[in-house]
């Protein structure tokens, strides 16, 4: 009874946090056959608040891409694009997905650095403090390793799904396609074969 009723409660809150119309608690009570009544969702949605302590949602790398842009005059469509590829790439590796790796924050970061790296054909700048400039250019490193990834055989099955969206997104279709070779460019730069 009581997963339920913390089910019942954790719908309510994602509908708030991420819906225009969540239901109301009456609307979920009748929902769940008045299995619960409104108060006891209620007093459970305050206790997976405080239990989450009020922590709802987590800025994602493309949020945090999104920032950067706003704040980038230089960055074009490309780079925006080329930057979403190497992020949407990433997720297919655990420890970027979950942000385990590097925060959302770096691995933003990185990608608009390698996209810029890729389009303007210079090499990386340091960005911030130097421990944060490490964090950037060793997420860029994976970043690079992963869309080199893609390039393979196995890579190009794996990642088709992004790699088709890609190319039919007419100024991410000219930065993709160039990307292979520029990758092995970037690859030896960091030490790859």
């Amino acid at each position: 009874r009581e997963w339920q009723l913390v089910g019942v409660a954790a719908l309510l809150l994602a509908a708030k946090a991420e819906g225009d119309k969540p239901p109301t608690i009456g609307e979920l009570a009748h929902l769940s056959g008045d299995f619960y009544s409104a108060s006891e969702i209620r007093k459970m949605e305050v206790t997976l608040l405080h239990t989450l302590d009020f922590r709802l949602g987590m800025a994602t790398s493309m949020h945090c891409l999104g920032i950067l842009l706003s704040r980038d005059d230089s960055a074009t469509v490309v780079h925006a694009a080329l930057a979403r590829y190497f992020l949407e790439l990433a997720l297919f590796r655990l420890a970027f997905a979950s942000g385990a790796a590097y925060t959302p924050l770096v691995q933003a970061a990185a990608a608009l650095l390698l996209s810029d790296a890729l389009i303007r054909q210079r090499p990386m700048r340091r960005v911030g403090s130097a421990r944060a400039s490490e964090a950037i250019e060793a997420c860029a490193q994976e970043l690079v390793k992963i869309a080199a990834a893609a390039t393979t055989p196995a890579g190009r099955e794996l990642m088709r799904p992004v790699v088709v969206k890609f190319s039919r997104e007419g100024p991410g279709l000219h930065a993709a396609a160039r990307l292979s070779a520029e990758l092995l460019r970037l690859w030896s730069v960091f030490g790859g074969p």
